[in-house]
C-alpha cells in the first residue's frame, strides 16, 4: 500500500547535470522515487519533507541504501515520525535534518553508519537527556570508539533538561550546538558534557530559561560565539574563562535594567555584544563597553526602557586607537543625546531612528550634523522629532533651528543658560589647568635653577679637589728647599767648627798665676807696679 502511494507522487524537480565550471550541481528528488536509482553521478538530496511519515520504514531505508553511492543529503522534517531507527550504511551523506517530527526515541548508535555525517537536526521534538544516551557513539574499534564526523547539531525546542557527562563523548570534532529553548539545568555534569568538545566554538543556550551560570561553567572551552538570550539574567554573567577566546556575546531579551562597566569586565577579546531588547533596560553608564579593546560592533535597539546612555558609554577620549566601527541604537526610548556621545566621523554606522528626540537646544549639533548628510548616520531620514509636540513627525534633517529659540511656548533660555554655564565651568577649567601649567613650569624653571646652582658647586668643588695635589706639590717643593739650605749651613758651621778646631787645639789657657814660674812671675809683678805708678801720676 505504500510502495502504490508513493508511485503516485510526481517528481518535483528533477535538475539535469548541468556543469559550471567543472563542477556538476546537487539534484533533488522526491522521496521513494524509483527514478533516483537510475542516477549515477553527482549528488542527490532525497527530499521527504511533508510526506505524513510516521516512522523510518524498512522500505525508507532500503530506497536510501539504493542511493549510497550518490545520496548526500536527506531532508525528513516536518513528518511525525516518533523513533528513529538506525540508518543503514550511508557513507557519502552529509546532511540528515530531521526536524519537526515528535520523536522521544532514538535507537542506539542510530547514526553510527553515516561515516560522513557533517550536520544532523534533531530540532523541534521531544528528545529529552535519557533520549540521547547511547546514541551519538561512533564505530567501536578494537577496544575504543571512533568519534563521529560531526560538526553541527541542532537539539533545539526539545525536553531536555539534564545532560549526561558522557552525551557528547564521541563528538570532539564538534564546532556549533544548539541547545536553544530547552528547559536546561546547568550544573556539574552539564558542564563536563561540554568538557568533551574541544573543537566547540558556538554554544547556543537562549531561551532556556537560565537566571545564573555557575563558575566555570565553560572552562576549557574556547567559544567564539555564545547565544544567552531570551533567559532570565538580571545582570551579564561572569565568563572570565572566555576572555581570550570569545568574539560575539548576545544576551538579548533579559530583564537587566543597568549596564556599567563590570558588566563585560574581562571579555578583552570581544567584537560583538548585542543588548537588545530588553524589557528592563534603562541605564547604560559610563565604561560599559569603552575597556573593550577589540569591540567593533554594539547593538542596542528596541530597549522601550533606554532613556540615558552616559557619554563615557562606548569610548575613552583619551585612548588614542579606537576599533568600534558600529553602534545601534534605533528604537529606544532616548530623548537626548550628548555630541561626545561616539567619535562620529570615525564611525561605520549608526543608527538613531526610531526614538523620542526632544529637538531643543541640547540636540542643535545633532540637525546640523544630520544636514551635512554625513554616511555615518543611517536611515537618517527617519530621525525625527519627538517633541515639543509642534515639531512632532519632523525629520530632524529639515528641523528649523532658529525656530526653537523663537517660539514663546518652548523658549531656549534654560538650555541656553545651562550651555552658557557649561562653557564658562570649561573655561575656568582651562584656565585653571593653564594656571596649573604655569606653575609647574615655573616650578620645574626654578628645579632648573637649582640643580644648575648644584651642578655649578659640584663642579667647583671638584675642579678644588683637583688643585689640592698641585698646591701640596709646590709646598712639598718649597720644604725640601729650606731643608736643603738649612743642611748647607749646618754644613758650613760643620765645617768652620773643624777648621777651628784644627787651629785651637794646642792652647792651654793659664787658671793660676801662683802656679806660674818665677821669671814670668817677677816679671808680672814689675809690669803691675809700673802701670800703677802711671795711673797714680795721671790721677
Amino acid at each position: 500500500m505504500w510502495i502504490t502511494s508513493v508511485q503516485l507522487f510526481t517528481v518535483l524537480s528533477l535538475v539535469c547535470f548541468n556543469v559550471c565550471h567543472g563542477v556538476e550541481k546537487d539534484i533533488e528528488v522526491e522521496c521513494l522515487d524509483s527514478k533516483a536509482i537510475t542516477i549515477k553521478d553527482g549528488g542527490i538530496i532525497a527530499n521527504c519533507a511533508q510526506y505524513g511519515l510516521t516512522r523510518t520504514t524498512t522500505n525508507f531505508h532500503h530506497w536510501l541504501y539504493e542511493l549510497k553511492d550518490v545520496l548526500q543529503a536527506v531532508n525528513i522534517s516536518h513528518n511525525h515520525i516518533k523513533k528513529v531507527s538506525k540508518f543503514s550504511p550511508l557513507p557519502r551523506v552529509l546532511s540528515l535534518n530531521l526536524q519537526h517530527n515528535s520523536i522521544r526515541d532514538i535507537d542506539p548508535q542510530a547514526f553510527t553508519d553515516l561515516d560522513n555525517l557533517q550536520n544532523l537536526d534533531l530540532s523541534d521534538n521531544r528528545i529529552n537527556g535519557e533520549s540521547l544516551r547511547g546514541v551519538l557513539v561512533g564505530k567501536k574499534v578494537q577496544e575504543h570508539y571512533e568519534p563521529l564526523p560531526i560538526r553541527t547539531l541542532y537539539l533545539g525546542h526539545n525536553d531536555i533538561s539534564v545532560l549526561y557527562s558522557d552525551t557528547f563523548l564521541h563528538l570532539e570534532y564538534l564546532r556549533d550546538l544548539h541547545l536553544d529553548y530547552n528547559p536546561l539545568v546547568v550544573n556539574e555534569d552539564f558542564s563536563k558534557a561540554l568538557s568533551h568538545l574541544p573543537d566547540l566554538k558556538l554554544l547556543n543556550l537562549a531561551g532556556a530559561g537560565l537566571k545564573s551560570l555557575p563558575k566555570d561553567t565553560f572552562s576549557g572551552l574556547r567559544l567564539t560565539k555564545l547565544l544567552l538570550n531570551g533567559n532570565q539574567f538580571t545582570q551579564v554573567p561572569a565568563l572570565n574563562e572566555l576572555g581570550s577566546s570569545l568574539r560575539l556575546l548576545n544576551i538579548n531579551q533579559n530583564p537587566i535594567s543597568e549596564l556599567d562597566a563590570s558588566s563585560f569586565l574581562g571579555l578583552r577579546s570581544i567584537s560583538e555584544i548585542v543588548v537588545s531588547g530588553m524589557p528592563k533596560l534603562s541605564t547604560v553608564k559610563a565604561g560599559t563597553f569603552s575597556n573593550l579593546e577589540n569591540l567593533r560592533v554594539v547593538s542596542c535597539s528596541y530597549n522601550p526602557e533606554l532613556t540615558s546612555v552616559d557619554e563615557a558609554a562606548f569610548w575613552d577620549k583619551t585612548v588614542k586607537h579606537f576599533t568600534l566601527q558600529e553602534v545601534y541604537l534605533n528604537d529606544n526610548a532616548l530623548q537626548t543625546i550628548r555630541k561626545t556621545l561616539l567619535p562620529w566621523i570615525k564611525m561605520s554606522k549608526v543608527t538613531l531612528d526610531g526614538n523620542q528626540w526632544v529637538c531643543d537646544c541640547q540636540l542643535h549639533w545633532l540637525a546640523k550634523f544630520l544636514r551635512n548628510r554625513n554616511a555615518t548616520v543611517d536611515r537618517l531620514m527617519d530621525v525625527k522629532c519627538w517633541d515639543p509636540p509642534w515639531l512632532n513627525g519632523t525629520q530632524m534633517v529639515f528641523w528649523n533651528i532658529d525656530l526653537v529659540s523663537r517660539h514663546e511656548n518652548f523658549p531656549c533660555q534654560a538650555e541656553l543658560e545651562a550651555e552658557r554655564k557649561e562653557t564658562e565651568r570649561k573655561e575656568k577649567e582651562r584656565l585653571e589647568q593653564e594656571r596649573l601649567r604655569q606653575e609647574q613650569e615655573q616650578l620645574r624653571m626654578e628645579q632648573e635653577r637649582v640643580r644648575l646652582k648644584q651642578d655649578q658647586a659640584k663642579l667647583h668643588l671638584e675642579q678644588e679637589v683637583k688643585n689640592v695635589p698641585a698646591e701640596t706639590e709646590e709646598s712639598s717643593v718649597k720644604f725640601y728647599h729650606l731643608i736643603a739650605i738649612v743642611g748647607i749651613i749646618a754644613l758650613v758651621v760643620l765645617i768652620g767648627s773643624v777648621i777651628a778646631f784644627n787651629k785651637y787645639r794646642n792652647y792651654r789657657p793659664i787658671y793660676n798665676v801662683e802656679k806660674m814660674s818665677s821669671p814670668m812671675h817677677n816679671e808680672m809683678k814689675d809690669l803691675k807696679g809700673t802701670l800703677a805708678e802711671k795711673s797714680h801720676l795721671v790721677g
